[in-house]
């Protein structure tokens, strides 16, 4: 969940691209690739427990690409 404080944020999903736009409220499921456009500032909202598995994966993926 979060918000989109200026600018422009794209998600990849398997269902297809979703944009949010500045003043825009989101909510996208797990299985999905951000994309922040320059500029861009949102405020993110998850669960403690839920933060903490989100950021072990980034972590793990951006170790994996070296």
């Amino acid at each position: 969940m979060g918000y989109v404080i200026k600018g422009k944020v794209t998600f990849k999903t398997a269902a297809g691209d979703e944009t949010f736009e500045t003043s825009d409220a989101y909510y996208v499921g797990p299985g999905h690739t951000p994309i922040l456009y320059a500029g861009t500032e949102v405020i993110e909202f998850s669960s403690t427990n839920e933060l903490q598995q989100t950021l072990a994966v980034v972590e793990k993926n951006m170790a994996d690409a070296g």
